[in-house]
């Protein structure tokens, strides 16, 4: 009895040793993320030296210390950079600059190394949507800039995307979302390219609005979205102004009429009213379905149905 009362008394003590030894030995999380700076148009003259600048930055974006910086470069025959922080440019071209320090994120920086100040120096590529759905387009245009600052006219801009599956870009810019995933698109001006362009397509969405079963009294109303996802399934959502009439054992499905015949079933109807969704696994294609059906399985009775539009 002594040696169980002896344990209830020190296993408060026990627990708080464990939380605080869990708390000492709990990995260090990343601090944040380094910012390479160089001048406005990021150039460099063949055998001139500039020193780099860099900043570091806390997730929410707060200017903090950071650690000693480990400098490379992707191409010593255009560029070389010395522990110091001091860039060197030795032949045109364009080499990648990227600085990294323990605990946080690593940043690179495209510098172009040019023989004069009426070169190319930098391509800007600038657009109105880093977003986009399946199916969308969107207009990018690039700019091209000497060592000066510059703009430069009567440029020829060779584009090109990093993954045509997911987007395409014409000779003119032209940017045609395919299919779901992330790319990026570039624009080279005399053998200079711009940063990427980095776009996010998502997936299709199909949209419709229930209403009742002319044959039957029940009441049914609101909005409903079909989504493609990043991962190739779908998720049904009912909008918050859906409503629908109760029931034993109700149902929602997709169906290519207005019949549950030859229908998927995607599961029972969550709440008769306000926001819900279901997901759909990727057997099922966005276009299979043209309905959203509510079914009282009991007494098979369609309450109403959407049509995906």
């Amino acid at each position: 009895m002594r040696s169980l009362k002896i344990l209830l008394m020190t296993l408060p003590l026990i627990l708080i040793g464990c939380i605080n030894t869990d708390l000492i030995n709990d990995p260090q999380l990343v601090k944040g993320k380094i910012k390479i700076g160089l001048t406005s148009s990021n150039s460099v003259f063949v055998n001139d030296s500039v020193k780099l600048s860099v900043g570091y930055f806390s997730p929410s974006g707060e200017k903090i210390n950071g650690n000693t910086i480990t400098w490379s470069s992707s191409n010593k025959n255009i560029a070389v950079v010395s522990q110091s922080g001091y860039l060197k440019g030795i032949s045109a071209g364009q080499v990648n600059i990227i600085a990294e320090a323990e605990d946080f994120a690593k940043d690179s920086l495209l510098v172009s190394v040019v023989n004069d100040s009426t070169a190319i120096s930098s391509v800007v590529i600038s657009g109105s949507s880093s977003s986009l759905q399946a199916g969308q387009i969107v207009q990018l245009s690039a700019d091209a800039f000497n060592f000066k600052g510059n703009k430069l006219n009567n440029i020829s801009i060779n584009w090109e995307s990093s993954d045509i599956a997911v987007l395409t870009v014409s000779t003119s810019g032209l940017v045609q979302a395919v299919s779901v995933g992330t790319a990026s698109v570039t624009a080279t001006v005399d053998n200079i390219s711009s940063s990427p362009y980095n776009i996010t397509v998502g997936g299709q969405e199909r949209t419709g609005t229930f209403v009742k079963n002319p044959s039957q009294d029940h009441v049914i109303s609101g909005g409903v979205t079909l989504r493609e996802n990043n991962d190739g399934t779908l998720t049904l959502e009912f909008n918050s102004n859906f409503a629908s009439s109760g029931g034993p054992d109700v149902r929602v499905y997709l169906s290519t009429n207005q019949s549950i015949s030859g229908s998927y079933e995607v599961g029972s109807l969550k709440s008769t009213s306000g926001k819900q969704t279901y997901q759909i696994p990727s057997s099922v294609k966005i276009d299979s379905y043209d309905w959203v059906l509510i079914h009282c399985v009991p007494f098979n009775i369609t309450f109403g149905w959407a049509e995906l539009k």
